[in-house]
């Protein structure tokens, strides 16, 4: 199935788009990584995800994740 062009827009289109859509973005990456680095995000076993169209893309259900902490040693296998 393929999604619409335009289903998923928040920040708008054309020549009135979000004036912080380019500080919004990096933030969320830096976020991300940041996350990343610290921890394994897990989705349990019992738990699955289909995305609904909504006024942006959402999960159909609450979705539940593992957060597990990252060790601090570095891995030199």
């Amino acid at each position: 199935r393929r999604i619409p062009k335009y289903a998923y827009i928040p920040f708008g289109t054309g020549p009135r788009i979000c004036i912080g859509q380019a500080l919004s973005l990096m933030q969320i990456r830096l976020i991300l990584a940041t996350v990343a680095q610290k921890y394994r995000l897990v989705l349990p076993p019992d738990q699955s995800i289909k995305p609904t169209l909504f006024l942006t893309m959402r999960p159909d259900k609450e979705m539940y994740m593992q957060v597990i902490p990252r060790s601090k040693k570095p891995n030199m296998s």
